[in-house]
């Protein structure tokens, strides 16, 4: 099974500014970009909130789900924003519903007609079910709390395998044990935690990817000089198996899954390193070194081009995948700086930090 949908979360400043893998195919079916080095450009800006950027985007049919974060010290409620992608190259704003809840989306997936949204908040209500099935007003059908370990809080963009959703749990610069959580959302007015999987010792999960029946986790420790990437079994989902623990370089953003490869997005190294889990008795790694982009997130486009959007002055990174150690094609939309990608019928869609949802063509 793999998941068909797209998920992003908002890194911490120095450590992440957190997309899950993205499908392609949704909406528009001809591509107007080929495989390799493309040259896009920002076709429309839509413009969602002056004060809150985008935590987050899922893509779903026709539609794009964006989680929101506050720009500066916002101290508001947090809103859900719904955008139709009907006409792809000129998205439009359905609906803008408050959470209700003051802290900032910690990312988002959806799901058939619910959306599913962590909280960066250590306490009370920090996971919520969106009913989604009226675009233009939806709410809110259920929410739970998640108990982080050591002050921890949801953080990232979330990640879905059946009627499970892993929760990642975080805090930045510290060095306790991180967990993430499963939720159980079978019954969406009433979701739970099913359980909570401890990672490495004094690290922190900050990313998932799903592939199959694969979980590939990111986690990092603060002031380390090496970090993790993990390879669960999900055949279980609600009992992840660790089958392989990889050292990479400090500072992973992300882990995107394609197959059975790990794609992590190393901020300090201004690298992508790909680990190969063919055998995850002996997995392989390769570097590729992306010029002066420190890659904040990655997203595959068509299983053959990853994009890894840059930190300020922005920019997006283009590996090739089609040989197998990866290959640095160059850096394109310099001067944008995204948060997340997403990939549908030929278009990218990104969320940046000024609250807009870009769309991008060649």
């Amino acid at each position: 099974m793999r998941a068909g949908i797209i998920v992003a979360g908002r890194r911490s400043r120095q450590i992440l500014l957190s997309a899950f893998i993205v499908l392609a195919g949704a909406g528009c079916t001809d591509s107007p970009w080929p495989t390799k080095n493309f040259h896009p450009s920002i076709v429309n800006t839509l413009s969602l909130s002056s004060s809150y950027q985008g935590n987050g985007i899922a893509l779903e049919g026709s539609l794009a789900y964006v989680s929101m974060a506050a720009i500066g010290s916002q101290s508001g409620t947090r809103s859900l924003m719904i955008v139709s992608l009907a006409k792809p190259a000129a998205p439009v704003l359905v609906s803008a519903t408050s959470s209700g809840l003051a802290s900032d989306m910690g990312g988002i997936v959806v799901s058939g007609s619910h959306a599913y949204v962590p909280y960066e908040s250590a306490s009370g209500t920090n996971f919520q079910v969106w009913d989604v099935s009226n675009p233009r007003n939806p709410f809110v059908a259920g929410g739970t709390s998640i108990s982080c370990p050591a002050g921890m809080s949801p953080f990232s963009a979330p990640a879905l395998y059946g009627h499970y959703v892993y929760v990642s749990c975080w805090k930045s610069e510290v060095t306790a044990t991180g967990a993430f959580a499963i939720l159980d959302v079978s019954n969406p007015v009433a979701p739970f935690v099913r359980g909570m999987v401890p990672v490495t010792a004094e690290y922190q999960p900050i990313s998932f990817g799903v592939w199959g029946r694969n979980l590939y986790v990111a986690a990092t420790q603060g002031g380390s000089t090496s970090d993790y990437v993990l390879l669960y079994s999900i055949a279980d989902p609600a009992s992840p198996q660790l089958l392989a623990t990889v050292s990479i370089p400090h500072s992973p953003q992300w882990v995107a899954g394609e197959g059975t490869k790990a794609l992590v997005p190393i901020y300090d190294g201004k690298e992508l390193q790909i680990v190969d889990f063919s055998r995850p008795s002996a997995p392989k790694e390769s570097s590729v070194k992306l010029g002066t982009c420190r890659p904040i997130s990655v997203t595959v486009y068509e299983g053959s081009l990853a994009l890894t959007p840059c930190d300020p002055p922005g920019g997006v990174a283009e590996v090739s995948l089609e040989a197998g150690s990866g290959a640095y094609l160059g850096t394109a939309l310099d001067g944008t700086v995204f948060n997340f990608l997403a990939v549908s019928g030929g278009y990218l869609y990104g969320v940046d930090m000024s609250g807009n949802l870009e769309t991008v063509g060649e």
